[in-house]
């Protein structure tokens, strides 16, 4: 897109300038997703039905910023690709990400205990680009 503008200035009585020459320019879309998870860790929660789960957070670009949100999904078999990511069981919450490059600490609950559960997320940005699929962390419910 490319908008085209033009100022004009008053004053407190208000007298109006002439309008100012016109200018353009084109609008970029957001197309810098955030950076993937890489070091996503899950442990079994205090109590049954809980996993708690680790990672260092992502920007909104790449590293920069902060990201809108997280898909994070959940299954009891293995999450190795975007397909089985795709598949999985979506875990629905409302996390405010913290900064870039600042440390996470969530508990996802609910869950069935005595099972093994593997759970994987995506960042992303204001404009939903969506960041490369996180690694896979897996852990055991308590019962």
């Amino acid at each position: 897109n490319t908008y085209h503008f033009a100022l004009k200035a008053y004053d407190e009585k208000p007298n109006a300038s002439v309008l100012s020459n016109s200018t353009s320019a084109a609008a970029k879309n957001d197309t810098t997703a955030p950076a993937a998870l890489t070091n996503l860790a899950a442990s079994a929660g205090a109590m049954e039905g809980m996993i708690n789960l680790t990672w260092v957070a992502p920007g909104d670009d790449a590293w920069i910023c902060t990201s809108a949100d997280y898909v994070v999904k959940y299954s009891t078999s293995t999450i190795n690709n975007q397909t089985d990511f795709n598949n999985a069981t979506t875990y629905f919450q409302s996390w405010t990400p913290a900064a870039a490059l600042a440390s996470e600490s969530r508990t996802l609950t609910g869950l069935n205990g005595g099972t093994t559960y593997y759970v994987a997320v995506e960042a992303r940005d204001e404009a939903l680009v969506q960041a490369v699929l996180s690694n896979a962390a897996s852990a055991a419910v308590l019962i």
